[in-house]
């Protein structure tokens, strides 16, 4: 773990209870489904849940849960340190965004200021129902247990939705070679993310914007084509989703150096 972690639980059970109007909380929280079916909703995704779904969701991420049928799931809410156990021990209970009034920013730990789910975390059902257990008895040490057992729950999370993600970011390259030609709202429209979160998710894994590495390989395509055919460069710009030919030569520039007419020399 990048950094130190001791969580405190605030709150731990099984629950049927879903919240069909957005709300915020400030601590951290995961959700777990048992059975049932339903969708986790915030202002950037929309998440299918389904049994063995998990969710994490950071402090003062506004969100929304529903059930058209009703769900059986754990909910787990917690701080990353016990800095606030004795001020309010007490789960914090989410109120509409414009009820919440946030002091300062929050520190969390690497990998968690944003939402992370798995789609199958029945290997983490174990971890979770220790954590709820130990919650369940209220003394110092289980306290100190239940804590333990959320830190292993979240490292394992982190691994999974780590693994997770770099399996997105290959399918996204694997989409982009089939053809070029494609753009971030596309690609987000096949794998059914949004645009903003399937960026942020290839970005941090590649360390450029998803629409650089799109043009970067559609230079590299449109470089292929002019040095081993005779196509005219309109056709070429058509081919590898380029808005003109005059388009096409500026990026062959910028990305090589020389015009297009070098390549076809090679």
């Amino acid at each position: 773990m990048p950094q130190r972690m001791d969580p405190f639980v605030r709150y731990c059970a099984k629950s049927t209870f879903f919240i069909d109007s957005e709300v915020v909380a400030p601590d951290a929280r995961i959700l777990y489904i048992i059975s049932g079916e339903g969708e986790f909703v915030t202002r950037e995704r929309r998440i299918p849940l389904s049994p063995s779904t998990l969710i994490y969701y950071p402090p003062r991420c506004p969100y929304r849960i529903k059930s058209p049928n009703g769900m059986l799931f754990y909910t787990l809410n917690f701080d990353f340190d016990r800095s606030r156990m004795n001020e309010n021990p007490a789960p914090f209970r989410p109120v509409s965004p414009t009820e919440m009034r946030f002091d300062g920013e929050v520190d969390l730990p690497q990998g968690f200021s944003s939402l992370l789910e798995l789609r199958d975390a029945s290997a983490l059902e174990f971890l979770l129902c220790n954590v709820c257990r130990e919650y369940a008895v209220r003394s110092e040490l289980s306290a100190s247990a239940a804590g333990a057992w959320l830190k292993l729950l979240l490292i394992e999370l982190l691994r999974g939705a780590g693994i997770r993600k770099n399996s997105l970011v290959e399918q996204v390259k694997a989409l982009i070679r089939e053809d070029v030609r494609q753009n971030n709202r596309s690609l987000a429209a096949r794998m059914n993310y949004h645009p903003y979160y399937l960026n942020q998710v290839f970005s941090a894994a590649e360390g450029i914007s998803l629409h650089q590495y799109i043009i970067r390989e559609r230079a590299v395509a449109a470089r292929d084509l002019i040095t081993t055919g005779t196509l005219s460069l309109e056709k070429i710009a058509e081919m590898t989703g380029f808005s003109s030919a005059s388009h096409l030569s500026r990026t062959i520039r910028t990305y090589y150096g020389v015009p297009p007419s070098t390549f076809r020399k090679m």
